[in-house]
């Protein structure tokens, strides 16, 4: 995978995690249309197929299909698993959103939610790239905080957020992100994780980010 391809997928999976997060907070509000949660979880899908095909170095087209996505997925070799062959009932919750149509059919919100966890998933391990924090400073263990480079940035919201970070297997509640986004230029985002964790930290080491059914994890 060539710079370009992977800064497009991670740009692609980070923006679908921000989707299917949004599914996972608005699904069980009944006050929320289903349009709104249809399209985010449409959006989960949409994102997570073409994040693979831009990690393949596949030029897809600007379209909100995702049955021509999944069909250009198998035209790669990396067709969606069985599991995931309901995302295409989706498909029609982007043009809801987007254009004033209406559907008929309720959404079945229960499914959207599973869709979407699990289509972001497959395509984070499809894509197979590895998340890591910078390496730990004297500085940063003073400060109590652990700095993600841009790289790594997909895997945390693209806004300021207080998230909950199992450190070695310490949960830590309450953990200020700070993404640093500009207005000049992206720089490495900060967790603020307070300095009694950071003390526990080796300076020099490199934590390995994935994703928990909590939040975040680093190791």
């Amino acid at each position: 995978m060539s710079p370009p391809e992977l800064e497009e997928a991670m740009l692609l999976l980070r923006k679908a995690r921000e989707d299917a997060d949004a599914v996972e907070k608005l699904a069980s509000d009944q006050g929320i249309a289903d349009s709104v949660v249809g399209f985010h979880a449409q959006q989960a899908a949409e994102k997570a197929m073409k994040a693979v095909l831009a990690s393949c170095g596949d030029e897809f087209p600007w379209t909100h299909d995702l049955r021509h996505l999944m069909d250009r997925l198998e035209g790669i070799a990396t067709p969606l698993p069985d599991s995931l062959s309901d995302v295409r009932t989706l498909a029609p919750w982007a043009v809801e959103f987007r254009y004033g149509e209406t559907i008929d059919d309720q959404l079945d919100r229960e499914q959207a939610l599973m869709l979407a966890r699990e289509i972001v998933a497959w395509a984070e391990a499809s894509v197979g790239a590895e998340a890591s924090t910078q390496r730990v400073t004297e500085h940063d263990r003073d400060q109590g905080v652990v700095r993600v480079p841009a790289g790594s940035k997909w895997l945390f919201p693209s806004e300021p957020a207080q998230l909950t970070i199992d450190l070695g297997g310490t949960r830590l509640n309450d953990v200020r992100w700070d993404p640093r986004l500009g207005p000049d230029r992206e720089r490495s985002g900060v967790l603020g994780i307070g300095k009694a964790a950071a003390s526990r930290l080796t300076k020099g080491e490199t934590l390995r980010i994935t994703r928990s059914p909590g939040g975040v994890r680093l190791d």
